[in-house]
């Protein structure tokens, strides 16, 4: 009968590694509100307003890799003259960071043609040592090339049109 109760009152053992799930959830987590928290204070400091070229190229060099990688996508989305902030997310593809260097390679990506300057380091990061990196390079510089190509093909086809209607309008005159 003592055997019986000891059964009832031993707990189950957990299963081996699924103690590291709470805690990669809290670093992670801690991880998200610190960038949050950081984010939010120069927002703050800015009276609301959006962060500027200068504090995010600054925040692209801060011992976080989270807030380097939110840098990068904020700094993919900032309303200034592309050819300002191409030379950073370019510079972004060196991070010691695989998540920098994949996120700033995607963002190239998405600029498309305007991103064309930085065609050389991506061609660099298809020699990455992490798959990531050089997936995203590939993508980018097939996206970029794309659109050139249909960039190009228009404007060929305009001219055209253009060679069409000028003896047309000769005619009429």
């Amino acid at each position: 009968m003592a055997r019986a109760e000891t059964a009832e009152t031993e707990r189950p053992r957990p299963r081996k590694g699924c103690c590291l799930v709470p805690l990669v959830c809290f670093v992670l987590g801690a991880a998200i509100v610190y960038v949050a928290f950081v984010l939010g204070r120069a927002y703050e400091q800015k009276g609301g307003g959006k962060l500027t070229l200068d504090e995010l190229k600054a925040m692209l060099d801060d011992s976080n890799e989270e807030i380097r990688k939110a840098a990068v996508e904020k700094l993919k989305d900032l309303g200034v003259d592309t050819d300002k902030k191409i030379p950073a997310l370019t510079e972004s593809l060196k991070d010691t960071s695989e998540a920098v260097r994949a996120k700033a390679a995607e963002a190239l990506g998405e600029l498309g043609p305007k991103a064309k300057e930085a065609v050389p380091a991506l061609k660099e990061a298809l020699r990455d040592g992490a798959e990531t990196v050089r997936k995203a390079a590939r993508e980018a510089l097939d996206r970029i090339q794309d659109e050139l190509k249909t960039e190009a093909k228009s404007e060929s086809a305009e001219k055209s049109e253009a060679k069409i209607e000028a003896p047309d309008a000769a005619k009429s005159e």
